[in-house]
C-alpha cells in the first residue's frame, strides 16, 4: 500500500511539473506543448508590376506540425525601421499583390510563417520598389461626381527623397490644364522645384467650364486627402495660385481652408467671402486698367488680407519681385506677409491677361516662405474682426420669382455703374451682401431686409445700379451661368453709409445674361 501511494504522488508531481522522462502516450496522458516555430519562408522576392503595385512570392516555410499562416509586413523608404502588418494569409499561400502603392517609391517587406499553435518564425526579408510614377492626367470621384486634375511632376521625383512643395493651380473660365502648358507657363519657372497638380472645373448650366465653390470646395478637400496616397509632398508647404475666375477659387480657399494651406497667389480675381481660418501668406497679382476684375475689387481683397494679416494697410515696402510692394513693415520679418502686385501691362480686357512677371512673383514668393504646420488661428495682431467690423445699413427689397426656374439656393446684392443693363459685362464694382437665403420657390413673390456693407470705393452721395442675383439649382457661384441664373437690375440712390436703403418697386427677376 505505502508503495503504490508513494508512485502515484510521483506520477502527479511529475504531470505537474512537465518533467516526466517517459512519452506522453505511454501513460495516456496530454500531448507536450508545440513550441518550435516554423522556418522562415524561403526565397522571397519582390517584383515591380507597376506605379502602384509589388508581388510577393515565397516558397512555404516548413514546421513540424504544419504552417498555419503567413504575416505580410511592409514599411515605406530605403532606411526604414517601423514595419506595419499589412495582410494575414492561410499556411497555403505563397504570393501577395501590394497594390494601391506611390510611385517611384521603395519598400521593404517581410514574411513570416505561424504554426497552428501560434509560434511565429523568423522573417524572410525583401526589397522592392514602385514604377516610376506617372505624371498625367487623374481621375478621381468628388462629391459622387467624376472630376480630373492632371499631375504635373518634376522630371527628378523620387518618393523617398525630401519632399517638394505642393502647389495647386486653377485656370480661368473657359479653360482647363491644358492652359498651365499653353498659355500660363507656370511649370517653366518652377522648374522641377514643386510638384504642380491643375485641377479640371466642369461645365456650368450654360456650358461654360466655371469653378463652382460648394463642389470645387469638395473636390479641393477631397485632394489632400487622396494625394498623400499617391504622391508624396510637403504638408507644411501647400500652395494655391489662379487666375481670373480661379484666382477668385484660390482667394476663397485660402480664406475657408487658412489651416490646411501655407500660402495662396490669386491673379486677377477677387475675395467675396468675409469670414476666414487660419494663417496664410498672400501674394496678389492685379491690372491696373483690367476691365474685368476691376481694380478696386482687388483693393478689397488686398485691404481684407492686410488686415486680417495683423498689417497696416498704407505700408508698402519693396516685394518680391517688381512691381510687387510688401505690407510687412521695414526690418520686420512675419511668417505670413501680403504682397501687393499691381502692374500696367494691358489695357481693358487684355489688362486681365497673366502678366509678364506673374510666374516669377508668384514662385519668388513661395520660395521665400519656410516650412510651418498649418494653423488654426489668424496671424498674431489680425484677424475678421480687425478685417471687417459691422454691416453699415440694411437693404429692402422684393422680388418676384417667375414659374419654372430651378430651386434657388442663394441671393447676393452687388453694385454696377449706374445705368448698367443685360448683357451684364465684367465683374460689379461692390459686394454688398454675397449670402442671403432666398426661402422661395418658382412663382413666388418675397420680401426682404437684408444687412450689407460698402467697401471702401463706394462714394457718397452717388448713383449705382444696384444688381440682386439669385443662384438657382445647376448655375454656378460666385460668377453666375448665363440663361441659368437670375437676376435684376435697377439703378438707385446712395445717400450716406448709414442711411437703410429701400427698393420701391417690386422686382422681377429674369435669366442672367452676361458677355463673358
Amino acid at each position: 500500500m505505502t508503495k503504490d501511494f508513494r508512485l502515484t504522488g510521483l506520477l502527479a508531481a511529475c504531470f505537474l511539473l512537465a518533467g516526466c522522462p517517459w512519452d506522453s502516450d505511454s501513460t495516456g496522458g496530454a500531448p507536450a506543448a508545440d513550441t518550435t516555430p516554423p522556418t522562415a519562408p524561403g526565397a522571397l522576392a519582390a517584383t515591380t508590376v507597376s506605379d502602384s503595385g509589388i508581388d510577393l512570392a515565397w516558397t512555404p516555410a516548413d514546421d513540424d506540425t504544419g504552417v498555419g499562416g503567413y504575416l505580410i509586413e511592409r514599411c515605406q523608404g530605403p532606411a526604414c525601421s517601423s514595419y506595419v502588418q499589412i495582410a494575414s494569409l492561410p499556411g497555403t499561400a505563397t504570393s501577395y499583390s501590394d497594390t494601391g502603392l506611390k510611385g517611384s517609391a521603395r519598400y521593404r517587406y517581410r514574411v513570416r510563417a505561424t504554426d497552428q499553435a501560434g509560434n511565429l518564425g523568423s522573417p524572410a526579408d525583401a526589397t522592392g520598389q514602385t514604377g516610376p510614377l506617372q505624371p498625367g492626367l487623374k481621375a478621381m470621384v468628388s462629391g459622387g461626381v467624376d472630376r480630373a486634375y492632371y499631375l504635373d511632376l518634376p522630371a527628378d521625383y523620387d518618393a523617398d527623397e525630401a519632399p517638394k512643395p505642393l502647389i495647386i493651380a486653377y485656370h480661368g473660365t473657359g479653360g482647363s490644364h491644358q492652359a498651365w502648358f499653353d498659355y500660363y507657363r507656370l511649370r517653366d519657372t518652377v522648374d522641377g522645384g514643386a510638384i504642380l497638380v491643375y485641377p479640371d472645373a466642369l461645365p456650368n448650366g450654360a456650358g461654360t467650364k466655371q469653378w463652382d465653390f460648394a463642389r470645387d470646395f469638395q473636390m479641393f478637400e477631397d485632394l489632400l486627402a487622396q494625394l498623400p496616397a499617391n504622391v508624396t509632398f510637403d504638408a507644411n508647404r501647400i500652395f494655391l495660385t489662379g487666375h481670373s475666375s480661379g484666382g477668385g477659387l484660390s482667394h476663397e480657399i485660402g480664406c475657408r481652408y487658412g489651416n490646411r494651406i501655407r500660402a495662396i497667389a490669386p491673379v486677377a480675381g477677387g475675395l467675396t467671402t468675409s469670414t476666414c481660418v487660419g494663417s496664410v501668406a498672400v501674394l496678389q497679382v492685379q491690372g491696373q486698367k483690367d476691365s474685368l476684375v476691376p481694380v478696386d475689387i482687388a483693393r478689397l481683397a488686398r485691404r481684407f488680407w492686410v488686415l486680417y494679416n495683423g498689417f497696416a494697410v498704407s505700408t508698402a515696402q519693396p516685394g518680391a519681385v517688381a512691381p510687387c510692394t510688401s505690407s510687412v513693415p521695414l526690418g520686420l520679418v512675419s511668417d505670413y506677409p501680403v504682397e501687393w502686385c499691381l502692374h500696367q501691362e494691358g489695357d481693358g480686357v487684355t489688362a486681365h491677361a497673366w502678366p509678364t512677371f506673374a510666374n516669377e512673383a508668384i514662385w519668388s514668393f513661395f520660395q521665400g516662405l519656410t516650412a510651418l504646420p498649418p494653423r488654426d488661428a489668424a496671424p498674431d495682431g489680425g484677424g475678421n474682426a480687425k478685417a471687417l467690423g459691422t454691416a453699415d445699413t440694411t437693404l429692402s427689397f422684393t422680388l418676384v420669382f417667375p414659374g419654372g426656374i430651378a430651386t434657388p439656393l442663394k441671393g447676393a446684392a452687388v453694385l454696377y455703374e449706374v445705368g448698367t443693363r443685360q448683357p451684364i459685362d465684367g465683374a460689379p464694382l461692390a459686394f454688398l451682401n454675397l449670402n442671403f437665403a432666398p426661402s422661395a420657390s418658382a412663382g413666388d413673390e418675397r420680401s426682404y431686409q437684408i444687412p450689407i456693407q460698402y467697401p471702401d470705393n463706394v462714394t457718397f452721395p452717388g448713383e449705382y445700379t444696384l444688381d440682386i442675383a439669385i443662384y438657382v439649382e445647376g448655375g454656378s457661384f460666385p460668377i453666375p451661368a448665363s440663361g441659368v441664373d437670375q437676376t435684376a437690375l435697377i439703378d438707385v440712390s446712395l445717400t450716406d453709409r448709414s442711411t437703410p436703403v429701400v427698393v420701391p418697386v417690386p422686382l422681377t427677376l429674369e435669366p442672367v445674361q452676361t458677355t463673358f
